[in-house]
């Protein structure tokens, strides 16, 4: 008689976000403020698998869906993830736009439509 093959204990249900150990142990995310890391899972809460490139981090639902408090927190750490090369800015947003749409550096973009890059 074959056996049932059982679900491993800690098996995740439902959606997840993975980040590679070789991104967490880079200097890069080393380096980074506690709020830049946390707006950085802020984009990969985002994530699809489909959709880099994509991403958003407008101030308005950052502050009234997401929690956050401060529109500089969130700027200062937004171009800490920029300088440190965890994202990429793929679409300047503005008056009339849209917001601006960000990549995750570790991944491919696959659907460049829409895109500047």
């Amino acid at each position: 008689m074959a056996s049932r093959q059982k679900r491993p204990l800690e098996a995740i249900s439902g959606q997840y976000s993975a980040i590679p150990h070789q991104v967490l142990d880079s200097a890069s995310f080393k380096d980074l403020g506690h709020p830049a890391k946390a707006l950085l899972f802020e984009l990969l809460r985002q994530h699809t698998g489909k959709n880099n490139g994509h991403l958003q981090l407008s101030i308005a639902w950052l502050i009234n869906k997401r929690g956050w408090k401060s529109s500089a927190v969130i700027q200062k750490a937004k171009r800490e993830l920029i300088d440190h090369k965890l994202i990429i800015l793929t679409r300047q947003g503005g008056l009339n736009m849209g917001a601006s749409q960000y990549g995750l550096t570790w991944l491919h973009i696959t659907n460049f439509v829409g895109l500047d890059i």
